[in-house]
């Protein structure tokens, strides 16, 4: 896929991988999460392989003109911010990757160059004072489209580096049982008392609020959420 065509000018011109994401062999639970090197707002080097044996890891995708995104990441006690403080100190690394504008604007338009994401992604971080480590996507969206190219997807992945949980559209309430889970096993070096189990759900969720979508739409003018089905 070509840059200018992953960086869509309207979401009403993007292409929704709902498919990719649901019927990937590659992104599923129980295979090996897509490894990957990039550079976080703080210009340090993330290596999603180098936690291996060391932390889990929870990687959240979004943008500053997602409003599911912002619902979920910063809004209430169970948020993904929320969450970062709670488990940061327990074995856990978070990360969110900046993508593509879902829903880019006049004033935060598709991107053009790296530069202008890591802006982007400094906004997001600014306004919504989000803690969470941030990295920045390439251009190309390699790290994206290696785990499905959904705008708000999330991922849970174990000390051995595998997808563990992961969902379309993050849900914090869903999360805390999976880390907890995660806690049990750390604690539990034998494993003789348990044993692996496998789930997946289709569900019903609430759309993101009047406010944030009214923050979101501030941020990259009205475009971005009048064309919001």
């Amino acid at each position: 896929m070509a840059k200018e065509e992953y960086n869509y000018r309207s979401h009403k011109d993007g292409v929704s991988p709902w498919d990719n994401f649901r019927t990937s062999s590659k992104i599923r639970v129980g295979k090996v999460a897509p490894d990957f090197v990039a550079t976080d707002l703080d210009s340090k080097v993330v290596t999603l392989s180098s936690f291996r044996g060391k932390k889990n890891v929870v990687l959240q995708f979004g943008c500053a003109t997602c409003a599911p995104f912002i619902e979920m990441v910063n809004s209430g006690e169970a948020a993904l911010e929320s969450l970062y403080e709670r488990y940061r100190d327990k074995g856990f690394e978070f990360f969110i990757v900046y993508v593509r504008e879902a829903h880019p604007g006049s004033r935060l338009t598709h991107h053009n160059s790296i530069q202008q994401k890591k802006d982007h992604a400094e906004i997001l971080r600014t306004d919504e004072s989000l803690e969470i480590p941030i990295i920045v996507d390439d251009l190309a969206g390699t790290i994206h489209r290696s785990y499905g190219s959904l705008p708000y997807m999330i991922f849970v992945i174990n000390k051995e580096g595998i997808i563990v949980y992961r969902a379309d559209r993050s849900d914090p309430t869903q999360l805390p049982p999976i880390l907890d889970n995660l806690l049990m096993l750390d604690s539990s070096p034998t494993h003789d008392n348990l044993q692996s189990s496998y789930s997946e759900t289709l569900r019903s969720i609430s759309k993101a609020s009047t406010a944030v979508k009214s923050r979101v739409s501030s941020r990259a003018e009205v475009q971005s959420t009048s064309d919001t089905p």
